[in-house]
């Protein structure tokens, strides 16, 4: 409490104080006031609420101690609350201890057993893999004394025998070796002698006498000036005949040719290897050939020189020819000789 509370307090004491008629100044305000009155009407005022302030501030201090004594108290009760129930909680634990201990022991237990069931189950297992590979050892050690015995007895049957056979292999193998030669050149002759009755006889097909740069087939000079001079369906079927030759000695001697062709009488075609997928090109000539895939199909055929390729296959280990092609060929020839192409 400070020192304006107490001069108040005193101040409101005095007022109340009897018997005074005389008049003083107010200490407060400097005025006269009867002494029975002890202040002036104004500062008594002040004093009588100053007064009101403090009982009311009393009373809110009074009812504060009283609601912390109260807290005080409960939670005084509360502690004591709390420390009876942890003491019966400890009491209930210690009772149940045992409890609890076999439960988890149980436990372990069961876990144990389960385990101890899995690892029988394994060696189980791992004894029948065993068995196994010991019968399948077993077996194979059968096997291989068996093998050993029959090796022994065809090791003695071998030093027993006649060796006789045996020097007389290299002499039968020169002997095979020496035939298998003499029947391939003998075979190279006869492919030889096809390809030439072919080239020459059967269809001859050489270079031009006074240009070298063209070709003759058939009395036809290819690429001349003057080829519009023969008629169109002779010079096609001419080519078409070419072509059905050049495939025959192709497929008899195994010697892939470098365009592709197609024998269709007097309308054969050829394609480039490289032009696969694309349409073929005419040699032959009619009302709805283009004239630049006509001059393009015999650019591409007169670089077919037969002459060069004879050169090349005279080196060539050739395949020998199907009877049904020598049977084509043969016929082919009886057709080029007939009197109605010369």
């Amino acid at each position: 409490m400070d020192f304006i509370t107490i001069e108040y307090i005193y101040l409101i004491y005095c007022v109340h104080r009897k018997g005074m008629n005389f008049f003083f100044n107010c200490s407060s305000c400097n005025t006269n006031f009867n002494f029975q009155e002890s202040y002036c009407k104004y500062c008594i005022a002040n004093i009588n609420n100053t007064f009101l302030t403090f009982n009311l501030w009393y009373h809110r201090i009074t009812a504060d101690q009283t609601r912390v004594f109260d807290l005080i108290e409960n939670v005084t009760e509360k502690r004591q609350q709390n420390i009876q129930l942890k003491k019966s909680i400890e009491c209930h634990l210690e009772s149940n201890k045992a409890l609890l201990d076999r439960e988890a022991k149980i436990g372990l237990i069961i876990g144990k057993r389960a385990q101890l069931a899995r690892l029988r189950e394994q060696c189980d297992v791992m004894k029948r893999e065993i068995n196994d590979g010991n019968e399948l050892i077993e077996s194979r050690k059968k096997y291989l004394s068996a093998r050993r015995s029959q090796l022994k007895k065809n090791k003695a049957i071998f030093e027993n025998s006649d060796k006789s056979e045996c020097t007389q292999l290299p002499e039968r193998i020169e002997r095979l070796r020496l035939d298998l030669t003499d029947n391939r050149l003998r075979l190279e002759l006869k492919r030889k002698q096809n390809v030439d009755i072919i080239t020459n006889y059967i269809l001859p097909i050489m270079r031009s006498a006074t240009e070298p740069d063209n070709l003759v087939i058939v009395n036809i000079v290819v690429n001349d000036k003057k080829l519009q001079k023969y008629p169109k369906d002779i010079v096609s079927a001419t080519l078409g005949y070419v072509v059905k030759l050049t495939e025959m000695i192709s497929l008899m001697l195994g010697i892939p040719l470098p365009h592709k062709m197609k024998f269709v009488g007097s309308k054969s075609t050829i394609q480039q290897n490289i032009d696969v997928g694309k349409q073929p090109l005419p040699l032959y000539f009619n009302n709805k050939t283009k004239t630049r895939d006509y001059q393009k199909a015999f650019t591409i055929y007169t670089t077919l020189d037969a002459e060069e390729y004879k050169e090349d296959w005279e080196f060539i280990d050739f395949l020998p020819p199907q009877p049904d092609q020598t049977e084509d060929i043969e016929q082919l020839e009886r057709i080029l000789r007939s009197d109605n192409l010369t």
